[in-house]
């Protein structure tokens, strides 16, 4: 019998009813990731306080960048080359990454007119925040997505873990815009490597890096510590 006589009978086959839901779910799971990507990101001076958070909204609060206090960095860096334990605050992390050679050199996004308007977010350009005994890392990053591109905030939240003989950052909050990227291992997986490609160490540091025998975050710093 004809095919179509028999899909005119019988209505679509089980597989064709599988398929289109299939299809229509991947559709619909694209669209969401998209929408969250590009929904904004509230940036903010502070986090609100829990009853004065909206549901539903990333927020991304950047670490501080006082050169005044990150006066102390370039001899930290000379006793850390030199096998010295060291200790960070986010303000030093931000001065060696404004200074750094490896970071992009874009322009700063300019800031909002108005005493309460939120800090400038820096393009492309790594930022680092120590809370809640973990070390955030942020970065304005350009998405593109199925021919949809646009400025997003990617930003991880997480601690040190000895992998091998190496300690790497292990994020357990990763954020694409407003999209929790650790939900899609292959997407955060790729964007962490591109990432980390261009913000390699210079050799002295990942040589000292290499040495390191405990990466801890206390307080509001960062403990490189080395074998006595």
């Amino acid at each position: 019998m004809n095919k179509k006589v028999l899909r005119s009978l019988y209505g679509p086959s089980l597989t064709e009813v599988v398929l289109g839901a299939v299809l229509s779910l991947a559709v619909g799971v694209v669209l969401a990731a998209l929408f969250l990507t590009f929904k904004p990101v509230t940036v903010a001076n502070e986090l609100p306080a829990p009853d004065k958070q909206i549901d539903g909204m990333v927020y991304y609060v950047q670490g501080t960048k006082d050169a005044d206090k990150g006066r102390q960095l370039l001899r930290k860096q000379q006793l850390f080359v030199e096998g010295s334990s060291i200790t960070l605050t986010e303000d030093e992390l931000n001065t060696w990454m404004a200074a750094s050679s490896s970071a992009p050199k874009k322009p700063a996004a300019d800031a909002k007119p108005g005493a309460d308007a939120p800090p400038a977010v820096a393009a492309n350009e790594l930022n680092f925040r120590i809370h809640n005994g973990e070390l955030q890392i942020g970065l304005p990053y350009t998405v593109d997505l199925l021919g949809l591109s646009g400025s997003v905030i990617l930003q991880m939240q997480g601690t040190f873990v000895k992998q091998g003989d190496v300690f790497v950052y292990v994020p357990d909050k990763f954020f694409i815009g407003s999209l929790p990227a650790l939900r899609i291992p292959l997407l955060s997986a790729f964007l962490m490597k591109k990432i980390y490609s261009t913000q390699e160490l210079p050799d002295d540091l990942s040589a000292a890096w290499k040495k390191l025998t405990g990466v801890t975050i206390a307080g509001n710093t960062l403990q490189l510590t080395m074998p006595k």
